[in-house]
């Protein structure tokens, strides 16, 4: 997998790969591909301290994501996101909106006044 390219288009960024995208995590940015086991455990802990009601009840699917993520990797034995095989690391990227999901408000569709 690591000489894979895991790309997504994003509207202005066309074919950038979803490996590449930034992060947030342990107060710095990080590439999404670079990720460690421990980091993205993290996040799933972190967010799912933030979900609840109004708003912050939507953060609950985006904590089970980066959960579900943290499962997948220790199920392949991946250290990094990207040991995970393409396939699963593009759904991954695109539920954990590390890309804007296909067909969502942030692709295409817009109209100008």
């Amino acid at each position: 997998m690591p000489t894979e390219r895991v790309t997504a288009r994003i509207r202005g960024v066309p074919d950038q790969s979803a490996l590449e995208r930034p992060v947030f995590v342990g107060g710095d940015q990080r590439p999404f591909g670079e990720l460690m086991l421990a980091e993205v455990e993290e996040l799933g802990a972190e967010l799912a301290g933030a979900s609840g009601l109004g708003h912050r009840s939507r953060v609950g699917a985006v904590a089970a994501g980066w959960r579900d993520l943290a499962a997948a990797m220790r199920e392949a034995g991946a250290r990094r996101v990207s040991d995970l095989d393409a396939e699963s690391t593009a759904a991954f990227a695109e539920r954990l909106w590390i890309v804007p999901p296909e067909g969502g408000l942030l692709q295409g569709g817009a109209t100008e006044a």
